[in-house]
């Protein structure tokens, strides 16, 4: 059910009321930001901006209509404090910062969940998200949360042995068979993940690594070997042998 939400903000200035929307999916398991936007300049005071928006409401009301998936609400109090907003932000983003001050997510998959009870993985996305946005204020919000949680469980440090870790392994890493050859091949899938090329009508490719005994297997194409940390068997072809990062590693293709 999708349901329709107008209330009344203020301007630029907090000089003039303002109508603004904010439609929300109920019921769904839809992520990501509310779609929240303006609509129109009501008025300077209260009592004439909240007749303006009520009105407005009403014929857009008739004109639409609502179904048992679709309803129109008004919130006609201007005033509410999820609705002021802070200096020059929009009333969508003191919402959301004020989503994160309270420890909740604001958007997402994990919209109104807590933001210290999410996955590990979730949490280290976020707070690597810093320095990508410097003119953002809820994602530079989002990730300072997010990054104080990871520091408390020791994110940062695990993943920095994990890599080392990592590294370790692939240089002891040594080709498998001959180009040409068609093998079976057993192991662990480390990395698998769908890389997007930047043009319209570019293909997507999958990157899948896999660690077999000690030997690093790459296959880049279109699908999805395993999920990360599956252990799996196919038979591939070898295609190439290639030094990496100084990492011995042997490309396959056709897999099944």
């Amino acid at each position: 059910m999708i349901i329709q939400t107008y209330y009344i903000g203020t301007g630029r200035k907090n000089a003039m009321y303002t109508l603004r929307c904010c439609r929300d999916p109920v019921g769904t398991d839809l992520g990501g930001f509310r779609p929240d936007f303006y609509v129109c300049n009501l008025a300077a005071t209260e009592d004439l901006a909240i007749e303006k928006a009520a009105d407005f409401v009403e014929r857009m009301r008739d004109r639409i209509g609502e179904t048992s998936d679709f309803k129109i609400v008004f919130d006609d109090v201007p005033h509410a404090e999820n609705y002021k907003r802070r200096g020059r932000l929009s009333v969508g983003d003191t919402m959301r910062i004020e989503a994160i001050e309270a420890g909740v997510f604001p958007f997402g998959k994990h919209r109104d969940k807590l933001i210290a009870e999410a996955p590990d993985s979730y949490i280290l996305f976020f707070a690597d998200k810093q320095k990508d946005y410097p003119d953002n204020p809820v994602m530079l919000a989002l990730s300072t949360a997010c990054m104080g949680v990871a520091l408390d469980r020791g994110l940062l440090a695990k993943r920095e042995a994990r890599k080392a870790e990592i590294a370790e392994a692939d240089a002891r890493s040594k080709y498998v068979g001959k180009v040409g050859d068609r093998l079976d091949f057993k192991g662990v899938v480390e990395v698998a993940y769908e890389k997007r090329g930047s043009g319209a009508y570019d293909n997507p490719i999958w990157i899948n690594k896999i660690r077999c005994g000690q030997n690093v297997v790459m296959y880049f194409g279109s699908k999805a070997l395993g999920a990360v940390g599956a252990h799996i068997e196919f038979k591939a072809t070898v295609k190439s042998h290639e030094i990496y990062n100084g990492i011995e590693q042997t490309i396959v293709s056709r897999p099944y």
